[in-house]
């Protein structure tokens, strides 16, 4: 009832309690393998709720508690088909906070371990439906941690695995709702790999097919507060994909139904606390499409109400590093839009209370990877403000600083594509700067270096098309820099070869204006040059 009601501090304090009890009884008696269970259930609660203080590191150690403690007992007994299960478990959620964390490497092979456990309990059998229900689970975990390392091919596997359980569980028993909310949950994962990918018109079939179940579930049921907010997340994905596609009406509707629904569960329960993050959530979502519509007021309006919700939420627990990186993102928003209003002071001042947010969570753990990440684009966003200012020493400053992080990040994990291609944007960001400064030599070896990232990742997923999209753009870059230097051959060729990259993608989707933009300043580009 305490971590229903939000009330995590009262909670762990109950949990601990409890565990100090069962750990005294457990070692009393080590053999007893019926308190050995009940110890590592104490841990796990513990864990949970440190979970949901944003505490990872205290979460990870109480998890991994746990997890001994089962090892040990499924290891005594491997007949023991409860044991091994919760064994299986028990990985998950070490590789849930691993995955939290950035530990990506780390949290893949965790769920592998929990995935080789369920394979077997599954394939022993086949009529089980919880194990089957635990392998798709299962699945999906691995193709979310495949997903965050940029693997989106093998992300897409894993995810329609689990959507081909899910579906065959869903035919076995049309009644059973939880198992139609399963498939609805997996055509979601497939559409966001999917929207990731840029394949927009799959991925709103995906979504929309999840929102089908999810609306059918919802109506047929309207006091069931779960599936209600099933449904406005599934509104809230259609529109980021509408969003994406350039159909701005269409994704403002589906946000707007998403913030009716977050609005009315905030108001049955205002101490239910993630239902005032998720009422924060959509509408930062209503601002991101006011302002792509050119609607500047209406977006920092929209920002400020979910700032002033996230704002609350931060103040009532310092503690909820969730909630203070939601903040931090909160002043990112509100800094867009005073940037677009030419409000640079406006917008340096709240990417400053976002640097300062995300410097802080960085440093009380230099291991987590994603804080580390968040830190690098808060740096990206102080320097594109001093950019536009014309503060170019403090703009290279700033994009050095960014640079360092991701090269870290992408050293520490080569396989990570994200890292990777974040490690070229920074390339070019310092390559502007070197440019507008007119340090040509050095910006000339910023955007080569970018250039041999983009291609690597191009030739890695020749589907991607925001991968092969980042290529055309480090060509182009180098094209006009060559171009400066008086390279009018070496130009030429660059942008023959950027030209290449985007008549792919127009081939690909020759609705994409964005695409037939591009193509055309190609070939204005090379025109001008003669070619």
């Amino acid at each position: 009832m305490q971590t229903a009601k939000g009330d995590l501090v009262g909670a762990l304090k109950t949990f601990n309690d409890s565990l100090a009890i069962v750990d005294r009884l457990a070692k009393t008696d080590p053999s007893n393998a019926e308190w050995q269970h009940d110890l590592s259930v104490s841990y796990n609660k513990v864990g949970n709720t440190k979970r949901g203080q944003g505490d990872l590191a205290g979460a990870l150690k109480a998890y991994n508690e746990s997890l001994a403690i089962l090892d040990s007992l499924a290891r005594s007994d491997p007949t023991n088909a409860e044991w091994q299960r919760d064994l299986s478990v028990a990985n998950q959620q070490v590789g849930d906070v691993q995955l939290a964390e950035g530990d990506l490497a780390g949290a893949l092979k965790t769920y592998n371990d929990g995935l080789a456990i369920f394979d077997r309990l599954a394939k022993s059998d086949p009529d089980n439906a919880v194990w089957q229900h635990d392998l798709s689970v299962t699945y999906n975990k691995v193709g979310d941690t495949r997903r965050a390392q940029g693997d989106l091919a093998g992300a897409l596997k894993d995810y329609n695995e689990s959507l081909a359980i899910r579906d065959r569980l869903a035919k076995s028993d049309p009644s059973n709702a939880e198992r139609q909310r399963d498939r609805a949950v997996s055509f979601d994962n497939v559409g966001d790999v999917q929207s990731a990918q840029g394949d927009l018109a799959g991925a709103l079939k995906s979504h929309s097919d999840s929102l089908a179940i999810f609306d059918s579930l919802a109506k047929s049921d309207p006091s069931n507060v779960e599936w209600q907010t099933d449904r406005a997340v599934s509104f809230y994905k259609v529109g980021d994909v509408e969003s994406a596609q350039g159909n701005l009406a269409g994704a403002l509707k589906d946000y707007n139904d998403s913030l009716a629904i977050f609005d009315n569960l905030a108001k049955s329960d205002p101490s239910n606390v993630e239902w005032q993050r998720d009422l924060s959530l959509s509408l930062n979502s209503i601002g991101d499409v006011q302002r792509a519509q050119g609607d500047l007021a209406g977006a920092l309006k929209a920002y400020n109400d979910g700032h002033a919700i996230i704002d609350h939420l931060a103040k009532s627990d310092s503690s909820n590093t969730g909630w203070q990186r939601d903040l931090s993102l909160s002043y990112d928003r509100i800094g867009n839009v005073q940037r677009a209003q030419g409000d640079l002071a406006g917008a340096l001042k709240s990417y400053q209370d976002s640097l300062a947010i995300s410097d802080r969570l960085a440093k009380s753990d230099p291991a987590n990877a994603g804080w580390q990440s968040d830190l690098s684009t808060s740096y990206q966003r102080f320097g594109d403000v001093q950019s536009a200012q014309g503060d170019l020493a403090g703009a290279l400053k700033a994009y050095n600083g960014s640079l360092a992080i991701f090269d870290r990040l992408a050293k520490s994990d080569p396989s990570n594509a994200d890292w990777q291609r974040n490690l070229t944007l920074s390339y070019q960001r310092v390559g502007d700067v070197q440019s507008a400064q007119g340090d040509l030599a050095a910006a000339l070896k910023s955007f080569s270096d970018s250039l041999r990232i983009a291609d690597r990742l191009a030739k890695l997923d020749p589907s991607n098309a925001i991968w092969q999209r980042d290529l055309s753009v480090s060509y182009s870059r180098i094209a006009t820099t060559l171009d400066r230097r008086g390279d009018k051959a070496g130009a030429l060729d660059a942008l023959r070869k950027g030209r290449d990259v985007v008549v792919g993608l127009t081939r690909r989707s020759p609705e994409n204006d964005d695409w037939k933009r591009e193509l055309d300043w190609f070939d204005g580009e090379i025109a001008r040059l003669g070619g």
